[in-house]
């Protein structure tokens, strides 16, 4: 039987935000409830890797994903020694795995699946070096190239075939972040890695045109950001970090939000991105304003502004927006482009480019 296994960006047991890996290993369990579906913690990768190459059956860092209510009730449990054989025998297994995995010592040199799948993220555009070379390596072999932006898309020119390339970015599931409208407990949000990317210059632009007005952060701390969130908040007593919450609390957050910000240092790895943020904020019914660089899907959606001065400004436009109940985050057309980039929708693409003949043959030989 196929089974699937995807390596995520984050370890499952953080209990703050999730990766786009985690997302869509909760989406197959929910549309494919007959196929197995694991989820790797992306720190043990070769350690794991080395096991199923070996068909070695051990308990370890992998976790099989189960339906439950609902794609967002989908949850996981420490894989059992028989989920380690039932994965260690599968035929064909599909790996799915990013760009952020590549590495000297990648999982590479040790498991080659019969169907692989490559979603190549922002991170691709800057790679040099050893990485490159396994990253152009991994776009030869790999069965489904899923391009996460135009951006991607247009540094794999000449690199990959087209006919085994996807562009596909981020997603959302709508639903997932409905909430009943309720009193706003802060006026400026943010969910997210506090992540050296961040703008933080913008933050205290937009602090300090604004000083009445709340700030929340949410998110876990990266060690290089740590400090400079510290020293943000003791400057600007409006900015309050919350520390990180379970991924399926971020909606009722949201909600007790009037804006949602995303806030991001420019460079050619932040121009690439496709960020879900941006999604979800849209799918929980909140204004945006951002510095980001955003495509003419969304641009119509949400406002910008590239200097922490137009980014403050962008703010106040999007805080205008919900305190009127009106503006862009109502448009109309914003339901059809959420259900279009649902995570089922993406997760369904994915699929279907899976099945080529080596999945209905697999003596055939893969193109």
């Amino acid at each position: 039987m196929t089974a699937w296994l995807l390596c995520g960006l984050f370890a499952w047991e953080a209990p703050g935000l999730t990766g786009s890996p985690r997302l869509m290993a909760r989406t197959l369990a929910h549309l494919h409830p007959d196929t197995p579906i694991f989820y790797l913690d992306p720190l043990h990768l070769t350690a794991v890797s080395q096991a199923l190459l070996y068909r070695a059956h051990k308990r370890g860092p992998l976790w099989r994903v189960v339906r439950a209510d609902g794609p967002w009730g989908a949850a996981g449990h420490p894989a059992s020694a028989a989920d380690w054989r039932h994965l260690s025998q599968a035929h064909p297994l599909v790996w799915y795995s990013t760009s952020y995995h590549l590495g000297e010592h990648s999982w590479m040199q040790h498991l080659a699946p019969e169907v692989w799948v490559y979603s190549v993220l922002e991170n691709a555009v800057a790679l040099m070096g050893p990485e490159r070379q396994v990253h152009e390596r991994a776009l030869a072999r790999a069965d489904v190239v899923v391009s996460n932006s135009p951006p991607v898309t247009q540094s794999l020119a000449g690199l990959v075939n087209p006919a085994k390339l996807l562009e596909w970015g981020m997603a959302v599931h709508p639903d997932f972040w409905e909430r009943t409208a309720i009193p706003p407990c802060w006026t400026f949000g943010f969910f997210g890695h506090l992540m050296p990317w961040i703008d933080f210059d913008a933050l205290e632009e937009l602090a300090a045109q604004h000083p009445r007005e709340s700030i929340a952060l949410v998110g876990p701390l990266h060690k290089d950001s740590a400090s400079l969130v510290t020293a943000l908040c003791q400057r600007r007593p409006s900015i309050h970090w919350l520390g990180p919450r379970p991924y399926e609390d971020l909606p009722d957050f949201a909600a007790a939000c009037e804006v949602m910000l995303l806030p991001r240092r420019r460079s050619p790895v932040s121009d690439a991105c496709d960020p879900v943020k941006l999604y979800e904020y849209l799918a929980a019914a909140k204004p945006v304003a951002t510095n980001f660089p955003v495509s003419p899907a969304l641009g119509r959606f949400v406002y910008s502004g590239a200097t922490p001065i137009q980014f403050a400004a962008a703010a106040a436009a999007a805080l205008a927006d919900a305190r009127s109940h009106l503006g862009r985050h109502r448009d109309p057309a914003l339901p059809a482009l959420l259900a279009d980039r649902s995570w089922t929708a993406r997760a369904g693409a994915i699929w279907d480019r899976t099945a080529g003949p080596w999945i209905l043959d697999p003596a055939a030989e893969r193109s």
